[in-house]
């Protein structure tokens, strides 16, 4: 489903009470299907593809890395070797609760998402759902590459 991010909640009349701002209905943006398709495309993103510094053990992640060229300023043009890293996800990917982007802005180490965003998503994600009471839904992540070990669900 869409629906239209809005920045106000709503504004104080002069009197001290808060006015709400309108509720925008939210529309049917994909089928379920395709959401279903897109939503298990993103979870491997995140268990076997360029995600997989966004694992948080307990949860089912579903994200996407990124990494751009950035624009040379007023020209049709992009700057030698700056680039932005970025990850975007929800959790849990199975029934979504929270959603996060993380960009970095020229990263140094490295420029690619994955490892520098992805890393930044996973634990601002794992305090946010332990913050806000968001129950694991006990997903065991199976062997990371080159790791022979399973990551088990340790968060309740």
């Amino acid at each position: 489903m869409f629906v239209e991010p809005q920045l106000v909640r709503g504004v104080v009349i002069g009197n001290g009470t808060v006015k709400a701002t309108p509720t925008i209905p939210s529309r049917q943006a994909l089928t379920p299907s395709v959401a279903r398709t897109m939503n298990t495309m993103l979870q491997q993103v995140v268990l076997d593809g360029t995600g997989t510094n966004a694992i948080i053990p307990g949860y089912s992640v579903a994200g996407k890395t990124g990494t751009a060229s950035i624009p040379y300023p007023g020209r049709d043009a992009l700057l030698s070797g700056a680039y932005n890293a970025s990850f975007v996800g929800f959790a849990p990917a199975n029934a979504p609760v929270l959603s996060m982007i993380v960009v970095i802005e020229r990263p140094t180490s490295t420029i690619f998402g994955g490892s520098v965003s992805a890393p930044v998503f996973q634990q601002v994600m794992s305090y946010a759902l332990r913050h806000y009471g968001i129950p694991s839904n006990g997903t065991i992540v199976k062997p990371l590459k080159g790791a022979g070990v399973s990551i088990g669900s340790d968060l309740t």
